[in-house]
């Protein structure tokens, strides 16, 4: 992939599906690079796989920077752990659907001005010591699947048409200091 990254330079891509199944610790920092330069080259949409089995392997942490990207317009994230910072898509004003597929998210905050779809789905994980905040003020259209964890907090969003939202009771989905 390294080679092929470097023999592209810098063309600008319409679409990137990084499917990366089966990882070592070590391959991380590489595929956080492929990530990157990606980015650089101004892709409009890009997909973010890991599969594997979860109990065992690691999930994928991308980090602690935010995403930069005056391009990109469809982010999908599958299999991935997020932080605070990775989540602040303020630096990604292109940015109008953003999706996760079965993510654990240990944040206190999502904000996007510019999303318009956003969808979490298929077994997301959110923490039990505080509540995710979601602002996306510009939001039409919300799937949220809460598996695990507290229920997120959606910040006010006045252009919200459709939402669907789903919360799989455990012991963990009540509000949090409000009773069940």
């Amino acid at each position: 992939v390294d080679h092929l990254l470097l023999l592209r330079g810098g063309s600008p891509l319409d679409t990137c599906v990084l499917d990366l199944c089966g990882y070592e610790d070590e391959e991380i920092p590489c595929m956080k690079l492929w990530i990157w330069h990606v980015l650089m080259c101004k892709v409009l949409v890009l997909s973010l796989e890991t599969s594997g089995n979860f109990i065992f392997d690691p999930w994928l942490q991308l980090g602690n920077l935010p995403l930069v990207s005056q391009n990109l317009k469809r982010l999908k994230l599958k299999c991935q752990q997020f932080d605070d910072y990775f989540l602040d898509f303020s630096s990604c004003p292109a940015l109008e659907a953003l999706e996760f597929d079965n993510c654990r998210f240990n944040c206190h905050r999502i904000s996007s001005q510019s999303l318009k779809f956003l969808s979490f789905s298929n077994y997301c994980d959110f923490g039990t010591t505080s509540h995710t905040h979601i602002y996306a003020p510009n939001l039409i259209s919300l799937w949220l699947e809460v598996n695990y964890g507290w229920t997120p907090l959606l910040e006010r969003m006045p252009s919200l048409v459709e939402a669907v939202v789903k919360i799989n009771f455990s012991d963990d989905s009540y509000c949090g200091g409000c009773g069940d």
